[in-house]
């Protein structure tokens, strides 16, 4: 078995499984399609290129080192009509978890498609984000490959969370 270990950590994320509208919550850590959504950018697919569903193959897990504090923000938007004329304008309610990190394992027994997956996530053909286009991956991201099961390789990593905040 082959796992990847990615750290999830920067000043904003969101990971919205229960979106709906002008109401964006975030969920308390990043689901597995968040993260398919992550490598499916990095290989360059469109969000209904069926090569996707190979990523539900993978073992997933996640630990939460830092969970991050909840911040509401709004945002107004403006929808035209087609004659380029102003419809509406609205304000959408956005969740945000600040300073949560994050340790995502993903593993496979094929040990050549993890070795695609790694150079697809060090080398993305879109820009990869936290959730949100506003919230990109910070240059660490990637922890590296383990010869071991995910929930060992998240067992026997070191703690990611902020030093102010294991001093709390």
């Amino acid at each position: 078995m082959k796992t990847i270990l990615l750290k999830f950590a920067g000043p904003l994320q969101s990971w919205g499984t229960n979106s709906q509208f002008e109401n964006r919550s975030t969920d308390r850590h990043p689901s597995k399609s968040a993260v398919v959504g992550i490598l499916a950018a990095s290989f360059g697919y469109s969000r209904y290129d069926t090569r996707i569903e190979r990523f539900n193959q993978l073992d997933f897990a996640v630990r939460i080192d830092q969970p991050g504090e909840l911040l509401s923000d709004y945002h107004i938007a403006q929808k035209f009509k087609s004659d380029g004329q102003m419809d509406r304008v609205y304000v959408t309610n956005r969740q945000y978890l600040q300073d949560a990190v994050f340790v995502v394992a993903l593993g496979s027994d094929d040990a050549d498609w993890i070795a695609e997956i790694e150079h697809a996530l060090r080398h993305p053909y879109f820009q990869t984000f936290l959730g949100r286009r506003s919230n990109p991956l910070t240059a660490d991201f990637f922890i590296g490959t383990e010869s071991k099961d995910v929930i060992t390789s998240l067992e026997e990593l070191e703690w990611q969370a902020s030093d102010w905040y294991n001093s709390c």
